[in-house]
């Protein structure tokens, strides 16, 4: 990775989370692949990791929002077309996944062998809770590259990540156990906020990020 100011990324969480994220109602999340996906947060706050400042306490990579919208509401498409995080062979993805949502749970998996790998992973542990919807998440560290390595990768600015399996209490969702839990990357997402569009083809675009866009990524 390449090395980023803390305090823009800080700003950016700051911007997404406090000011956007938690004020919105309606979220889309669409991509040149195929993803269209909407919900409704119906309140629910999102959460991001902030500076390290507390000598000895573990902190992750910063440059991550997440939340969850109201289960119930999410429905749509989903491509992972970036990596997956499990199980490992999809770290490397050779071909998209289509992933098909009702009501926060998957109905079906479509696509090539990438598709039946990640079907295969998810029944096989024999839990209907991992089908279901764990989390959205924004990424917007421009020093993070698409990797093998999930916690670089579900950060990569502008990518858009959704996680499925188990939902820890941290999401604020209604909180589920599961064996396992996987994250995969969109790339290039646009997303909408109650019909205000926040990010295009991967670029922060709405009045309060676009500046801190520019000096994140350039141009």
């Amino acid at each position: 990775m390449i090395s980023v100011p803390a305090a823009l990324v800080t700003r950016t969480s700051s911007a997404l989370s406090v000011n956007l994220t938690n004020n919105a109602d309606e979220v889309r999340v669409t991509n040149a692949a195929g993803t269209d996906i909407t919900g409704r947060n119906g309140g629910r706050k999102s959460h991001t990791h902030g500076p390290a400042v507390e000598k000895g306490r573990a902190y992750m990579l910063g440059g991550q929002v997440g939340w969850c919208p109201i289960e119930e509401t999410i429905n749509g498409t989903i491509v992972f077309d970036g990596m997956v995080s499990y199980p490992e062979e999809l770290n490397q993805l050779k071909t998209p996944i289509e992933i098909k949502v009702s009501g926060g749970i998957i109905t079906d998996i479509l696509g090539g062998r990438d598709a039946e790998i990640f079907r295969g992973w998810l029944d096989g542990f024999n839990d209907p809770n991992m089908r279901r919807l764990a989390h959205f998440t924004f990424g917007f560290n421009p020093g993070a590259r698409l990797s093998q390595f999930v916690n670089e990768s579900e950060r990569v600015y502008g990518a858009h990540v959704f996680g499925f399996g188990k939902q820890v209490k941290l999401i604020g969702g209604k909180g589920w156990n599961a064996p396992g839990h996987t994250d995969g990357v969109v790339m290039n997402p646009s997303v909408w906020f109650d019909g205000v569009l926040l990010e295009k083809d991967g670029r922060f675009v709405h009045a309060q990020l676009a500046e801190l866009d520019k000096a994140l990524k350039g141009g």
